[in-house]
């Protein structure tokens, strides 16, 4: 929508004769980034990108509604904590996506001396105050154009803005996303965060990219004019590095403040045997991007890595600790088989590795679909939005091609865990039943029967450990693909016969 919809839009919000008496170009320019309509309503939203729009109005609305939704999943989350039923029934829902190994199941952890992560108190305060800058100013300029309106014409202007409400429904959700932010406000001031928060992460993430989209909007619709609105635009800057600032304060925070022992090595620190993993240790953008493991990379481009260069793993994959989990899971389930124990103690990764497969087999299909609209596009260079589209289909494939590397280590990384679980329990499981069994191999009884059936032959135990116990493995680590082949298949069927 260019400017002059803009004005015609905030001034039927305002009253048109109030609109004509704005004090400064900068107070219409802010008022209208705010306050502006961010769909046509003249365009269809299946249709591709019009002449000053980055991405198509579809698109547009996700991106818009992609805060609310964080926003309603984060309130749902902190509602169920507080409400006793619902917090049973989600703890018994959640199960199966809980780490396996708790803090009490760690030998290492010491619960009279915890070792706790201590993150700068100035961190805090930063996201205080940013997350008030993203409605407070709004919500003052909001309150002063009611007040300097006539008084005693405000109850017909009352009117006048809740028909006009009624009319542009975005201008409903752009209010939710104000509370919204307030709402995440009173939510760090209530519980100030020991741990990422992960709720106001996503919101403010949304919120960021939504801001650069609308800039870029703005930018595409003006950048033939004259004068282009470069308050309006720098305006726009502003508002989206709060919560990109945001977003970056709030993704420093730890992901569990308590570690599970001394012995914790600390991302970025020089590696060694003595310390473990520094996965337990890492912030919220160090395991998103994987660089607590970063360390290794100088060190390995001067020498040759050797055995004591490399970490210790986690507590959370110390065989003795899993063995013990499983002596009291059997104990407590003693009708549960192995396999379902393989199951129960892996439920988490198998999960998000299914998950992934599914969403690689499902956008795998971006990248060819996004050529066909380019290769179309180029065989008309001249329609309208020709340069638009290509490039939004062009930004598409980065984005597919930027999120399955990003899928690619996720997976990688929690398949690996699975197999790592899946071979140390069943080595523990070994080797307590055959120590629990006497070696009677060539041994008869009084009928001349071998004795073999119930005893521990060496040879079996070693034959089970080189081989099944890896193969055992090597299928939870091979495991999502027997779910994601399917989805390709039928996918790939539909684009042939369409």
């Amino acid at each position: 929508m260019g400017g002059t919809t803009r004005a015609s839009a905030f001034g039927a919000f305002l009253d048109c004769p109030y609109s004509s008496s704005l004090d400064s170009l900068f107070e219409f320019e802010f008022c209208s980034c705010l306050f502006c309509d961010p769909l046509n309503s003249h365009s269809n939203i299946l249709t591709p990108c019009q002449p000053g729009q980055l991405v198509p109005a579809c698109v547009y609305t996700g991106l818009l509604l992609l805060p609310i939704v964080f926003f309603s999943c984060t309130l749902l989350v902190d509602l169920v904590k507080h409400i006793r039923p619902l917090k049973s029934i989600s703890c018994w829902l959640t199960r199966p996506f809980r780490d396996f190994l708790q803090l009490e199941d760690v030998a290492e952890y010491d619960a009279t001396d915890p070792v706790k992560i201590k993150v700068p108190s100035w961190k805090y305060w930063a996201l205080i105050i940013l997350s008030s800058l993203m409605w407070l100013p709004q919500s003052i300029l909001f309150l002063l154009i009611l007040v300097r309106r006539d008084n005693t014409s405000f109850n017909a202007d009352l009117v006048i803005m809740l028909a006009w409400v009624s009319r542009h429904s975005w201008f409903m959700g752009v209010l939710y996303i104000h509370q919204s932010q307030f709402y995440m406000t009173i939510r760090l001031l209530n519980h100030p965060p020991q741990t990422a928060p992960i709720g106001n992460i996503l919101f403010y993430g949304s919120q960021a990219i939504f801001s650069l989209v609308e800039i870029c909007n703005l930018f595409l619709e003006t950048h033939s004019q004259e004068r282009p609105p470069v308050i309006t635009i720098a305006t726009g800057f502003i508002m989206a590095l709060v919560p990109f600032t945001a977003t970056w304060i709030a993704g420093t925070y730890p992901l569990c403040v308590v570690l599970p022992g001394p012995g914790v090595g600390q991302p970025h620190s020089t590696p060694n045997s003595g310390t473990s993993a520094p996965e337990d240790a890492a912030t919220f953008w160090d395991w998103v991007t994987f660089s607590f493991v970063s360390a290794l990379f100088p060190l390995s481009a001067q020498r040759t890595l050797n055995a004591t260069d490399v970490w210790a793993l986690s507590p959370y994959f110390l065989h003795a600790n899993l063995f013990n989990k499983y002596i009291r899971y059997t104990q407590e389930r003693p009708n549960r088989s192995l396999l379902w124990f393989l199951f129960a103690s892996n439920s988490l990764d198998i999960i998000l590795d299914i998950i992934i497969e599914l969403y690689k087999s499902v956008a795998g299909f971006i990248p060819p679909y996004a050529l066909k609209q380019i290769l179309a596009i180029l065989e008309d260079p001249s329609q309208p939005g020709a340069f638009v589209s290509a490039h939004y289909w062009a930004l598409v494939t980065f984005v597919a091609h930027l999120t399955f590397a990003q899928c690619d280590l996720f997976q990688g990384w929690h398949t690996r865990r699975c197999y790592e679980r899946t071979r140390g329990q069943i080595f523990c499981a070994l080797h307590y039943k055959a120590l629990m069994r006497r070696d009677l191999s060539g041994k008869t009884n009084e009928e001349g029967k071998k004795l073999e059936e119930k005893s521990a032959d060496l040879g079996k135990v070693v034959n089970l450990m080189q081989g099944d116990a890896y193969a055992v493995a090597q299928r939870f680590w091979e495991f999502s693909p027997l779910f994601g082949a399917p989805v390709r298949l039928t996918i790939a069927l539909i684009f042939l016969k369409s």
